[in-house]
């Protein structure tokens, strides 16, 4: 349940049921502290459209971060989005679902 970390931000009906998909569909937890191939990838190759989409209170990225993989992309096409009050898995969250939907379409 660590993924939750916005006190109320999800209820833990919906936290369970989500945990209990995700380790129906792959067991395995992912450890995020290895990410050192994401420093070797070169953002200005991306050509394609793309969305830079992070939770306000994100506690695995920072806003500089996300702005910073923004300003570096190559596509003409791109937009940053910051959902205000979410958190990393702002999707989930019914208060920052409608926004996140709004984004990504």
């Amino acid at each position: 349940m660590e993924d939750w970390t916005l006190p109320g931000a999800i209820d833990e009906e919906a936290a369970s049921a989500f945990g209990a998909t995700a380790m129906r569909t792959d067991a395995r937890k992912v450890s995020w502290t290895g990410l050192d191939f994401f420093h070797k990838l070169d953002p200005a190759l991306v050509r394609i459209p793309a969305l830079v989409i992070y939770g306000e209170h994100d506690g695995y990225t920072r806003r500089e971060v996300q702005e910073g993989l923004f300003r570096r992309l190559g596509s003409e096409a791109k937009a940053l989005e910051r959902l205000a009050g979410a958190d990393h898995p702002a999707h989930l969250y019914p208060q920052a679902r409608r926004r996140w939907l709004a984004a990504v379409r």
